[in-house]
């Protein structure tokens, strides 16, 4: 292992390695910020002639036994996938390849983007074909349950099919394609680029828009830094105006008690029901 390791020569390092090396290394995972392995090669060396003698054995090619020497292997002698090497070269042992990689189990299937409308409109179309085979059943228990019954099962399953419009999903995919042309085209928003015809129509249902910074967060902590309401920007600086509006929006006889006490309008707040809060 030394001469491979000490080799300048790439061909000569992979030769030092014996056919008997082994890695012994633990299954594949997805954590890329540990490694444990161990590497084991056969060593040469002859025993000492006399048993009460302190020389250590003979090492070396001349040797006369064989022995397994085990090495530990850590996360600094471990190389991923399309790791480049700055300088120099190594002599590494592939270990694992193909889905078993850590790059590979780290990476995410993608997602398909489904737009609230189109979750309505699959749950509509469910409920619409439960109601289209009850009305089917019932007409065929109307008719009686003799002769090729089943057959009419169908039947009427067929002439009451008109229930469930299957030429909306296709009016709607049009009307998105109108909605993406008059996005591009709005004189009040310049500039606007529509690159997804998918769920244009969501934008008209957005309540709250919360933005982060782009990249990913150092620590995850948010700090306040402005409040948009309406036409009017609060920051950090405005916190007492905040207070003074909130305030204001009170009933007169619990302004009183808030201004003593000013923490629990935020905690009376998000304690309110729904229909209370302001």
């Amino acid at each position: 292992l030394e001469e491979a390791a000490s080799s300048a020569n790439p061909r000569r390092a992979l030769l030092a390695c014996g056919a008997g090396d082994r890695v012994y290394l633990e299954a594949p995972r997805k954590d890329i910020y540990e490694f444990t392995a161990v590497y084991r090669w056969q060593e040469a060396y002859s025993e000492r002639s006399n048993a009460n003698s302190h020389d250590p054995p003979t090492v070396g090619a001349n040797a006369g036994h064989v022995r397994n020497v085990d090495e530990s292997v850590t996360l600094e002698n471990a190389l991923w996938t399309d790791s480049v090497i700055a300088s120099g070269t190594a002599v590494a042992v592939v270990v694992h390849v193909g889905l078993e990689t850590r790059a590979s189990m780290n990476a995410s299937v993608a997602e398909t983007k489904t737009g609230k409308l189109e979750l309505e409109l699959n749950n509509l179309s469910k409920l619409l074909f439960v109601a289209l085979a009850l009305f089917s059943m019932v007409l065929t228990l109307l008719r009686g349950l003799h002769g090729d019954w089943w057959l009419y099962f169908f039947r009427y399953m067929l002439l009451l099919s008109y229930i469930i419009p299957i030429s909306l999903r296709v009016n709607l995919d049009m009307a998105k394609l109108v909605y993406a042309y008059m996005m591009e085209h709005d004189q009040s928003i310049s500039g606007c680029v529509v690159r997804s015809t998918d769920f244009p129509e969501e934008l008209g249902r957005v309540s709250f828009l919360l933005s982060d910074k782009t990249g990913t967060l150092t620590q995850n902590e948010m700090s306040f830094r402005k409040l948009h309401l309406g036409f009017t920007m609060f920051s950090r600086e405005n916190i007492d105006d905040i207070r003074t509006y909130l305030l204001e929006a009170l009933p007169q006889g619990l302004r009183t008690s808030f201004r003593a006490n000013p923490d629990a309008l935020a905690e009376s707040a998000l304690a309110a029901p729904a229909s209370e809060k302001f």
